[in-house]
């Protein structure tokens, strides 16, 4: 769900170092880098902008965050990025230049790098503020009292002109955009938004703005007169409206995440009639539905929570799946050869040897024959029992062999070797779990059984004011053709920065502007 992505991308953190333009280099106490061959091995890039504005949405700075995946470890990937100052976050790791090309020796299957830019962003945010119906700066309304009305402005600027049944029109990158901005506990009354949310609980307030900017323009959505989508989803403006007494305001926050970002927006399969418009847009409605039905104190805990405690979270789960991957030839050879026949096997040697008397079986193993005759029926039983021990060893031997054999690998005797360290992460991974108990519930709620009647509404009330509309098959036609376009040029984009070929990759926007006061 896209408030999960927004959640974890408005709370990872972003820094910085020198870029190296030559081989690898040492980098660290003690730290040697490892060379490893170019693999051709499947890549992913997932990658999160945050885009540092000041308080009128001016851009101030600009931080990139990049999420390598490889399919294997200590393999060469290549890469590409357009961004200064690389560095990779979690280890010692320094890109290699070669060429003019760019490669990373990959540890393990997972590399995080930062860097920065000065590219435009293709969402543009401007503010302006009001004070008593008279613009003013954010740094003169500081400390003010008065009528304050606050106007956002977002718009989307990566456009490409199209052609659809032999005419010209302009489709804007479709994005869905959502914002926030927690309401002051004090100094703040009478608070009011157009074209967006409040939710509150008395003791807490939140406005919170959706939309997907560039829609109308691109698919025409209100010349056809299709109400659901005008009125909701084409959203680029928005005023926030308060009586305020020493005005000071904390961040606004905006995500913003392109359709190639989001699974369940695609425009495969869509035909040109009412039923393919009615699911992309059942599909959009229901997401942006998603968003805004949580309570204010998920929304605060979510887009204002402890950021440490989050990002410590994700490094944790990656640290995780490291000790999985560096541990997956021994989990695998556990698996296969503790059957649940295996086990049954090793259970009963077990049982079968602590009800075996071995002292007084080994007595009756040194006496003589003539004693040894005396006493065979008083042994039997125990006999019987060294027998059935026999039979147990005979069944678990195969097993234990394979085990041992298996174990004694290069590769065995290095997972052995790390397994105290893997079992120190896996109990630091259950401490940070414990101590994110609350992070995590509010995560799960959102993915909670009642979406699934919220979206069923969507989607019936999506097909209503559709087929309410008095649309022409020829206007049909049309809104499918533009809406093919536009989710077609929401799919390509996909990086901010660059890539390698053959990389597949996703990439969101998280915007900040400055607090006031």
């Amino acid at each position: 769900m896209l408030s999960v992505v927004l959640v974890l991308g408005l709370c990872t953190g972003c820094g910085k170092k020198d870029k190296k333009d030559d081989d690898p280099v040492l980098s660290g106490k003690d730290y040697t880098q490892k060379e490893y061959k170019l693999s051709d091995v499947k890549v992913t890039k997932d990658e999160t902008v945050y885009v540092n504005l000041n308080a009128d949405g001016s851009i101030s700075k600009i931080n990139v965050s990049d999420h390598l995946h490889a399919a294997e470890p200590q393999v060469r990937i290549q890469d590409a990025s357009d961004l200064d100052d690389i560095s990779d976050v979690k280890t010692f790791i320094e890109p290699v230049i070669k060429d003019g090309k760019l490669f990373w020796d990959m540890e393990s299957t997972d590399l995080y790098y930062n860097g920065i830019t000065k590219k435009e962003p293709p969402i543009s945010i401007e503010v302006n503020y009001y004070l008593n119906g008279k613009i003013i700066s954010p740094k003169r309304l500081e400390g003010k009292s008065g009528k304050v009305d606050i106007e956002i402005k977002v718009t989307n600027n990566l456009k490409k002109a199209v052609n659809v049944s032999g005419a010209g029109y302009d489709v804007y990158c479709p994005m869905i955009m959502a914002g926030g901005m927690i309401v002051p506990d004090e100094g703040f009354s009478n608070v009011s938004v157009e074209n967006g949310t409040i939710l509150g609980d008395g003791s807490h307030q939140i406005v919170m703005m959706l939309g997907v900017p560039g829609m109308d323009e691109s698919i025409g959505a209100s010349s056809f007169g299709i109400p659901f989508v005008s009125n909701e989803l084409c959203n680029t403006n928005y005023k926030i409206s308060a009586d305020v007494t020493d005005f000071a305001l904390g961040n606004l926050m905006f995500a913003a995440v392109p359709f190639s970002s989001i699974a369940a927006l695609s425009n495969e399969d869509m035909s040109d009639d009412v039923s393919g418009i009615n699911q992309v847009l059942a599909d959009l409605q229901s997401i942006m539905n998603a968003m805004s039905s949580q309570s204010v104190d998920n929304v605060i805990d979510m887009l204002y929570g402890d950021v440490t405690q989050t990002e410590k979270l994700i490094k944790t789960l990656s640290n995780a799946a490291d000790v999985y991957e560096k541990n997956k030839p021994l989990i695998d050879l556990l698996i296969n050869t503790m059957s649940d026949d295996n086990l049954n096997a090793i259970s009963q040697l077990a049982s079968d040897l602590e009800n075996l008397d071995l002292a007084k079986t080994e007595e009756s193993a040194t006496n003589s024959l003539i004693e040894l005759s005396a006493v065979l029926a008083a042994l039997n039983g125990d006999m019987g029992d060294l027998s059935k021990v026999a039979g147990d060893l005979k069944r678990v031997l195969p097993v234990l062999n394979t085990l041992e054999s298996a174990l004694n690998t290069d590769e065995m005797q290095e997972i052995r070797a790390g397994l105290p360290e893997s079992l120190e992460q896996i109990r630091k991974l259950r401490t940070t779990l414990q101590e994110s108990e609350n992070l995590l519930n509010n995560l799960s709620a959102i993915t909670n059984s009642d979406f699934a009647n919220q979206m069923k509404v969507i989607i019936d009330t999506t097909t209503k004011y559709t087929k309410a509309g008095n649309m022409s098959q020829a206007e049909v036609q049309n809104l499918a053709g533009r809406m093919k376009e536009w989710l077609s040029f929401g799919q390509t984009y996909n990086i901010f920065s660059d890539k390698a070929d053959g990389v597949d990759s996703t990439v969101m926007f998280i915007y900040k502007t400055a607090a006031i006061g």
